[in-house]
């Protein structure tokens, strides 16, 4: 059931047909892609889009030099082993990032988690070549 605070409280079942209930509420109050329950926004819908989260400053700022370093990753014999930090440095005076401590931390964490999905998908790869 999905819980509808604009009506009372009032219950919608999870099998409803949005498009009818869609085509009720225009008759009802006259509006197109008007929900028949709330007299506004389908609830159904806007559980289904993905919650939309802001990002502080610093946060853009450490997603925008991660996207620009992609080029940046030192490689060795089994594959990336890290970020080449002279250039990430390099490229947040470039950008005009403040690349102070936090900022390394923050792309760090980043560097961490790409090298453990990597090797993640690496023991996978192990195991699926041993088991034929």
């Amino acid at each position: 059931m999905v819980v509808c605070p604009e009506r009372n409280a009032t219950n919608i079942p999870n099998s409803h047909d949005c498009v009818q209930c869609k085509f009720a509420g225009k008759q009802k109050y006259g509006t197109d892609d008007t929900c028949f329950f709330t007299g506004g926004r389908c609830k159904k819908e806007e559980q289904r889009e993905p919650a939309k989260k802001a990002l502080s400053p610093e946060a853009k700022g450490a997603l925008e030099l991660w996207h620009a370093v992609q080029s940046q990753w030192r490689m060795g014999f089994s594959g990336p082993t890290g970020l080449d930090y002279a250039a990430v440095k390099a490229t947040a005076e470039v950008l005009e990032i403040n690349f102070d401590a936090n900022m390394f931390s923050l792309i760090q964490a980043m560097e961490g988690a790409m090298l453990r999905d990597w090797a993640a998908q690496s023991e996978e790869k192990a195991k699926s070549k041993a088991s034929k």
